[in-house]
């Protein structure tokens, strides 16, 4: 069975955040890509969806975390080109 991770972010800004994540290796699918989200490709199985906060709403009826004010979640991930991660933020 394939398994798949589809890692799901809100963001101020679609395209400045694809533009990052494209620094850091990502390739962006179009077929899942619109103007309110982009499909950042990590790896055959690994995708990050970069989701203005309209699009994101639609897949949920709470609302959004004030991230000024709390926490609303934490990933970390290992890779061998952390430094790079680094440099790019």
């Amino acid at each position: 069975m394939m398994k798949q991770i589809f890692i799901n972010l809100v963001v101020a800004d679609v395209n400045k955040s694809m533009d990052f994540y494209t620094q850091l290796g990502f390739t962006n699918n179009p077929q899942f890509s619109d103007e309110q989200g982009k499909c950042m490709v990590w790896s055959e199985h690994i995708f990050v969806m970069l989701l203005s906060p309209d699009k994101f709403k639609t897949f949920t009826e709470k609302p959004l975390a004030d991230t000024k004010k709390t926490d609303c979640s934490t990933i970390f991930t290992f890779c061998s080109w952390f430094g790079s991660c680094e440099r790019n933020c």
